[in-house]
């Protein structure tokens, strides 16, 4: 349910301690979610760790604090509810990450099975098979975009993952960017519009494979949630849900991560050695711990400079006052700067596998490259196993990467002269 945010004038009236921020009002022309969240950086810049603005009438604290970011996210999670926005929520309709605590709560537990570590191992196959394909035809290509060859291979491995057929994979894979591009534009634009078309064509193609999973269930997604018995309809949002974060953020990581092998060569050494001994994947985790795997440190280090989650959004539903003294008044949205946070504890966001290797209790604490809390990402395991395993293979290949000076990382990263050693 929405609630209208405090103005500033029952703030005032109320005391309501703020965090320092600009005293006027910022306009920007109306655009994405990003360029509204763009200004937020300048004044956490200017102002300091925990800020507040009004950005086209829209009141918002924003912090890079450790502190406050677990404190919203964990410490008192239920003073906040997820800030997705509208266009967000069109897109997500009927899924259950959308829904309040309690309810989530129930939701995620039935559904937690299906992608706990053993869940997870009896997918192996299926995700290494597409893993091989893919490689195979990067193999035949030579040279290719990596951004776009990351898509591809991780949109993929959520459709065979849900039980689409093949025959339905490349129209799955001309839908979702259609379907990702609009949910970050306004009400009433055409980017939304046709992601909306697009949602309602992938829905129609999920149905089909929903109707057969009830007279024929397999070891895909689709069916481990009819067996936890979620509706036919919670079936199809999540379903999307998952294609959305399941190749959004884990494309980013592998590109990355690719890009970061081919600068040190070194590195490659040290997976094939690592590949050569006893290596259990089940062992692979985001959280650092000593003595971790060099692959494992490696996506980590990936994660860190180049993490999905480089800012989450909530909105207060109650006035709540933070660990500083600060406080947010109900209905504000808030902003939690991931990105941000994660260079203060670490001191910068260097490509490092080697920070890794002994982490302090407060990098383990706090970092956080897919959420905190119980509205963390939950198929953090499937994206690390896939990154893990797509390295692992490319021990046998060679390559060279050309970046685009006037661009922006991954998504101008060419691979030159991929092929087998």
């Amino acid at each position: 349910m929405s609630i209208s945010p405090r103005t500033m004038e029952e703030v005032s009236t109320l005391g309501l301690y703020l965090p320092p921020g600009p005293v006027d009002e910022i306009l920007i022309p109306s655009g994405t979610i990003s360029d509204t969240n763009r200004p937020l950086y300048e004044v956490v810049a200017q102002y300091g760790n925990t800020v507040h603005a009004v950005i086209n009438g829209v009141p918002i604290i924003a912090t890079q604090d450790p502190q406050i970011i677990t404190y919203v996210l964990v410490d008192q999670r239920k003073e906040f509810l997820h800030g997705y926005g509208s266009s967000l929520e069109a897109v997500f309709d009927g899924s259950w990450i959308l829904l309040p605590h309690e309810p989530h709560r129930d939701a995620r537990r039935k559904i937690s099975p299906a992608f706990n570590p053993t869940s997870l191992s009896g997918l192996y196959s299926t995700i290494e098979r597409v893993i091989d394909s893919h490689i195979n035809e990067w193999l035949s290509k030579g040279n290719f975009s990596c951004i776009e060859a990351c898509t591809g291979l991780t949109l993929e491995v959520i459709a065979s993952l849900i039980g689409l057929p093949k025959s339905d994979y490349a129209k799955y894979r001309e839908l979702y960017p259609i379907i990702s591009n609009g949910a970050y534009h306004p009400l009433g634009s055409t980017e939304l519009a046709n992601s909306i078309i697009a949602r309602t064509e992938l829905i129609q193609m999920v149905a089909r494979v929903i109707a057969d999973r009830h007279n024929n269930p397999a070891n895909d997604f689709t069916s481990l949630m009819i067996n936890a018995g979620f509706t036919d309809q919670q079936v199809m949002s999540q379903d999307i849900v998952l294609g959305f974060a399941g190749h959004e953020t884990t494309r980013k990581v592998i590109a990355s991560a690719i890009m970061e092998l081919s600068r040190h060569p070194e590195l490659m050494q040290g997976i094939m050695h690592e590949r050569a001994s006893e290596n259990n994947l089940s062992n692979v985790t985001f959280r650092p711990t000593k003595n971790m795997g060099l692959t494992n440190r490696i996506i980590l280090a990936t994660l860190l400079s180049y993490g999905p989650a480089t800012l989450l959004p909530r909105v207060a539903q109650v006035d709540s006052t933070l660990p500083n003294g600060f406080q947010i008044p109900r209905g504000w949205q808030v902003k939690l700067f991931m990105e941000s946070m994660h260079e203060k504890i670490f001191g910068n966001r260097d490509f490092d596998p080697k920070r890794f290797l002994d982490p302090t209790d407060e990098q383990r604490k706090h970092f956080a490259p897919f959420g905190l809390g119980p509205h963390a990402c939950i198929g953090v395991g499937l994206a690390m196993q896939e990154a893990f395993l797509v390295l692992q293979k490319l021990c046998d290949y060679t390559w060279q990467t050309t970046i685009n000076p006037s661009g922006k990382l991954p998504k101008d990263i060419e691979i030159k002269n991929f092929s087998r050693i």
